[in-house]
C-alpha cells in the first residue's frame, strides 16, 4: 500500500566451496521510477505506486556472484 513500509522476503544462500558465513549478500530495491530505494531493517518505504523490484546479490570468496529478484506491486 502506498506510503507504507514494505517488509522484504528473507533468503537463504549456499555455495559449493565458500562457507555460508563467508558469503557476501547485498539487497537492492528499485522503485517504479527506477530509483534506488534504501532498505532498513529489511523494509523499504513505498512512496510511489507501481512495481518495486527487489534484487539479492550474493558473492563468494572467488568473486563469483549470483542474482535473484522478485517484484512487489504497490497500489
Amino acid at each position: 500500500k502506498l506510503n507504507t513500509r514494505v517488509k522484504i522476503q528473507g533468503y537463504s544462500v549456499f555455495d559449493n566451496k565458500t562457507a555460508t558465513d563467508k558469503l557476501t549478500v547485498k539487497c537492492m530495491v528499485y522503485s517504479p521510477a527506477l530509483e534506488h530505494v534504501f532498505v532498513t531493517n529489511n523494509e523499504f518505504e513505498a512512496v510511489r505506486k507501481g512495481n518495486y523490484v527487489v534484487y539479492y546479490y550474493v558473492y563468494d570468496d572467488a568473486g563469483n556472484y549470483s542474482v535473484a529478484h522478485y517484484t512487489v506491486y504497490v497500489s
